[in-house]
């Protein structure tokens, strides 16, 4: 993806560290302006770090400043979604008869995965599972029941765009992803029964005719 290739600029810094040692000496006119420009970046980047971590874990920025987040507020993407292994225990969804959860995208397959901690298989069906086309085939959970889950505003689409592979969808609620101070993600909770197995994904496991990994990269 794009941003794929940013820790490049990491290469930049022996040549920024080589400039600086040359101006530097003693005697050099521009010793003065190189040695506060180093005095001020060592206190105003631990600055901007701790304001931008203490603002993704408590949301504390909406409140004196609320127009800078009247498109959004990115840092809710920092939120680890552990509240939805909450939300799934005291549903009693966490496990048995539920076999997998699907999710409509990539990042949120990771969230939630990462929430969950290993105790239910994620599916990521969309046209761009990533590496969740390989972790699980469609097909492994064909007539089993599973969740959907998808952020709230999704929840229309995605229950447009699953149900045909489900003999039966219902609501199973709202999981909300908290702060200490502001915001939250609110997760629709979907319930469906016997999974045809079926979704077109675009590569990986579950293409039809595809070698299964798990059994061709098995050690003997």
């Amino acid at each position: 993806m794009f941003h794929w290739q940013a820790p490049g600029y990491l290469f930049l810094f022996p040549v920024l560290g080589d400039g600086v040692a040359r101006l530097l000496p003693a005697g050099s006119g521009r010793n003065r302006l190189v040695t506060g420009w180093l005095k001020t970046s060592v206190i105003v980047y631990p600055l901007i770090l701790a304001i931008a971590a203490s603002h993704a874990a408590t949301g504390w920025l909406r409140g004196p400043f609320p127009g800078l987040f009247t498109a959004g507020d990115p840092s809710l993407d920092a939120l680890d979604w552990t509240d939805l292994g909450l939300f799934l225990s005291e549903k009693g969804l966490a496990g048995p008869p539920i076999k997998f959860v699907i999710a409509s995208n990539w990042i949120d397959a990771a969230k939630i995965d990462y929430g969950l901690k290993g105790r239910l298989p994620v599916l990521c069906l969309s046209k761009a599972p990533h590496h969740f086309a390989f972790m699980h085939a469609p097909g492994e959970f064909k007539g089993q029941e599973g969740l959907i889950i998808v952020r709230q505003k999704s929840a229309s689409k995605a229950l447009k765009a699953y149900a045909p592979y489900f003999a039966a969808l219902e609501p199973a609620g709202t999981a909300k992803i908290k702060r200490r101070i502001y915001g939250e993600e609110d997760l629709a909770v979907f319930r469906g029964w016997s999974f045809s197995g079926t979704y077109p994904l675009p590569y990986g496991l579950g293409v039809a005719g595809r070698v299964n990994w798990r059994e061709h990269n098995a050690p003997d």
